[in-house]
């Protein structure tokens, strides 16, 4: 009997494994090798296309064939493993698995959020500023959101550090979705309803019937897929392509991680940030947001996103390499200081050009040692409570900047003519909106669909 009991619980193990091999192999096999080979042939078409103009039609009809045969080939090499089986690619060697013993999940560090106050403040005045600008101020405001995707891609590449191979596709990007998108869809129908409320009447849909492409970019930027250029990279809110940029970056990124072992991943991650800020630098120093890259159909804001994401992970494994011996440093808070003041200089008072990638270094380098030292450093401006508190709403801040200048321009502008009280009011009318909507969206509903998914997965397992 005892044998027989044993059989049967063995049986049933082999067939609840068997059941969730085919959500695993959705999650972990297919996607991640549909997206990268997505990628891939998306990049070869558009750069064959910017050779041979006259292959742009063909490439309409061979890009889904080459995406097939790279899907098959990838999946071919990933061996997609089974119950009791292994794989070539995601199969890890004990030393990968040592690796991985000692990253543990980043503590909040209270300097790295007021330094997000600052970027989010820096990227809202120069927007700001192309209307009604301050002087030689600001001009470069806009690079502060390469140093948002290099904070992005530090934090996403200790999540792979822990998670490892068990990190799910679909649930990370899920939870990212729920985290940033109720604050983002509010902003997008805000100045929806703004442009309906001013020209039309309060009618969404004369607005939307009032230019053929309003209805393909309405459709885009809620779709949160604007910077793929299905809507030609004219936005809504211009400001919220950084988060599409992301969270597409995000996609790609984790899927090369289960696609590919990991030296390989760090390899491809190392030359593809490398390659795209050496082109950037070389063809388009201004990384234009709305245009694309070279002449070819590759979307120079997506293009941004992979690089800005590759350079954080780039960072975080400068970060765990030198960890030990950095803690030790009794310059660090010293050099982090230093590091952050240069890092805003270069985005306030410089001018643009070749140059703006200098801003890279000490950004990266604030970075570092930031995390090296977590909250035991002396930060007076970035632990301020008023900055700790604009960096809590920075991401709300970020999302309705659009919507405040909008309605400063629309409504205040006419009757204030000093540029300098116009771009106070607008930051103390962001700031009050922020401050109004980030409790009830961002800190209300996401926490609270965010805490409703997990249990929900918790009690589906």
């Amino acid at each position: 009997m005892g044998n027989e009991e044993k059989t049967v619980q063995e049986q049933e193990t082999i067939e609840k494994d068997r059941r969730s091999f085919t959500r695993q192999t959705v999650m972990r096999g297919f996607l991640p090798c549909l997206v990268i080979a997505f990628l891939t042939s998306s990049i070869l078409c558009a750069v064959s296309v910017h050779i041979i103009p006259s292959w742009q039609k063909i490439t309409r009809y061979i890009l889904p064939v080459i995406t097939l045969l790279l899907f098959l080939l990838f999946m071919l090499k990933l061996g997609i493993r089974s119950p009791g089986g292994c794989s070539l690619y995601s199969q890890e060697s004990a030393e990968d698995s040592a690796e991985r013993e000692y990253p543990v999940k980043l503590k909040r560090v209270n300097s790295i959020d007021g330094l997000r106050g600052i970027l989010a403040l820096t990227i809202a005045l120069f927007h700001f500023g192309q209307a009604y600008g301050m002087g030689n101020v600001f001009h470069r405001g806009w690079l502060a959101v390469e140093v948002f995707f290099l904070i992005s891609g530090f934090l996403l590449a200790n999540k792979l550090e822990v998670k490892g191979r068990k990190l799910s596709l679909v649930k990370s990007i899920n939870q990212r979705l729920i985290q940033l998108y109720p604050m983002y869809f509010i902003s997008v129908i805000l100045l929806v309803m703004l442009y309906s409320a001013t020209w039309f009447s309060w009618n969404p849909v004369a607005w939307i019937n009032s230019d053929s492409g309003h209805f393909k970019q309405l459709v885009a930027e809620l779709l949160c897929v604007q910077v793929t250029g299905i809507s030609g990279l004219i936005y809504i809110n211009g400001p919220i392509w950084y988060v599409s940029a992301l969270l597409l970056s995000t996609v790609a990124i984790i899927s090369a991680y289960q696609v590919f072992s990991p030296k390989v991943f760090k390899a491809i991650i190392i030359a593809s940030t490398a390659v795209i800020y050496a082109l950037f630098f070389a063809v388009d120093p201004s990384m234009n947001s709305a245009g694309y890259f070279m002449g070819t159909r590759l979307p120079s804001p997506l293009l941004r996103g992979i690089a800005g994401v590759g350079l954080g992970c780039c960072l975080y494994w400068i970060y765990l390499r030198f960890a030990e011996k950095a803690k030790q440093s009794v310059y660090l808070n010293i050099i982090a200081v230093e590091m952050c003041v240069v890092t805003v200089f270069h985005l306030i008072w410089t001018e643009p050009g070749r140059s703006n990638f200098l801003v890279l270094v000490p950004a990266s380098i604030a970075i570092l040692t930031m995390f090296w030292i977590g909250n035991e450093g002396k930060f007076l401006v970035l632990n301020a409570k008023p900055v700790q508190y604009l960096g809590k709403i920075s991401y709300t801040f970020f999302v309705l900047q659009s919507f405040s200048q909008n309605f400063v321009s629309i409504y205040v502008s006419p009757h204030v003519s000093n540029h300098y009280l116009l771009n106070l009011f607008f930051v103390v009318f962001n700031l009050l909106l922020s401050a109004i909507l980030y409790p009830v969206f961002e800190n209300g509903l996401s926490r609270r669909l965010l805490k409703a998914y997990n249990k929900k997965r918790v009690d589906s397992i």
